[in-house]
C-alpha cells in the first residue's frame, strides 16, 4: 500500500514541519528534524522522538488544582514497524512501542504540579490479567509518578481505556484536538483545515486505525485485532 512506503512517510514529516512553522504554532519540534534524517537513511522503519513540547499558556477549563495558569505537555514517542509481516492478519507495531505525554501545570508562584498519560500495548506472554487489559490503552499516572507529592489526589492503574494506536502525526493531532481551545488558538482551525495536514492524518489513520477498527467487522481474520483483544468488555 502506498501510505506504508517509507519516502511518502518521509515527505509527510517534512511537509508535517513546514505546516507547524507556517502557522507558528507554539510547539517545540526541534527534536523532529533530528528524527527526519534519521529516519530516512536508517535500515529500519522506527521513529524515536522526545520531548516534543506543547505550550498551552491558559488555564484549561477544569483544571484542577485551580491555581494552575499555564502548562507544558511532554511528547515522547517510539514506533518501530516490522514490514516482514503480513499486514492483512497481523499487527506491524513492534513490543517497543512508547507512547507518553507528561503534564506540566505552572501556577503563579512558580510552583509545579505533574502527571502522565501513557498509551501501552498490551505484550504477548504476560500471562492471565486480574482486569481488563485491551490490546491498546490509555492510562493514567504509572511508575513516573513515584517519588511525586500527589497531595490528596489518589491516582489507580485502572482503568484502562482502550484506544486505537497512534503514531506521531496522530500523537500531535490528538494533544492539539484535546489541550488547545481552538476559539483561543487560531493555529488549531488552520492547521486541521489545512489539506495537506489532513492527508497526512488520512494516511496515519490508514496505516495505525483502519486495521485496528476492522477487528469490528464480521468478515475480520486479523489474529492481533479482534473484538475481545480491542475492547475486553465487549460480550460476543
Amino acid at each position: 500500500m502506498i501510505h506504508w512506503e517509507k519516502v511518502n512517510f518521509i515527505k509527510d514529516i517534512s511537509d508535517f514541519l513546514a505546516i507547524i512553522e507556517k502557522y507558528d504554532a507554539p510547539i517545540d519540534v526541534s527534536k523532529i528534524y533530528a528524527l527526519q534524517s534519521g529516519f530516512e537513511y536508517g535500515a529500519d522503519y522506527k521513529i524515536n522522538v522526545n520531548d516534543i513540547v506543547f505550550n498551552v499558556d491558559s488555564k484549561i477549563s477544569g483544571t484542577v488544582p485551580f491555581e494552575v495558569k499555564k502548562l507544558a505537555i511532554f511528547f515522547n514517542h517510539t514506533c518501530e514497524f516490522d514490514l516482514r509481516k503480513n499486514k492483512s492478519n497481523e499487527d506491524l507495531i513492534m513490543s517497543s512501542y512508547h507512547f507518553q505525554i507528561k503534564i506540566i501545570g505552572y501556577c503563579d508562584d512558580d510552583s509545579e504540579y505533574v502527571n502522565y498519560w501513557r498509551l501501552d500495548q498490551d505484550q504477548p506472554g504476560a500471562g492471565t490479567h486480574k482486569s481488563t487489559h485491551p490490546y491498546y490503552h490509555f492510562q493514567v499516572g504509572g511508575d513516573e509518578m513515584s517519588g511525586i507529592d500527589t497531595g490528596k489526589a489518589i491516582f489507580t492503574g485502572a482503568p484502562r481505556i482502550a484506544h486505537p494506536p497512534m503514531d506521531l502525526f496522530l500523537g500531535f493531532h490528538f494533544i492539539i484536538s484535546n489541550f488547545y481551545n481552538n476559539k483561543h488558538y487560531h493555529f488549531v482551525n488552520e492547521i486541521m483545515s489545512d489539506g495537506t495536514y489532513q492527508d497526512i492524518i488520512i494516511r496515519a489513520q490508514k496505516r495505525l486505525w483502519e486495521p485496528y477498527f476492522n477487528a469490528f467487522k464480521e468478515e475480520t481474520t486479523h489474529s492481533s485485532f479482534t473484538k475481545q483483544k480491542v475492547f475486553p468488555l465487549y460480550i460476543n
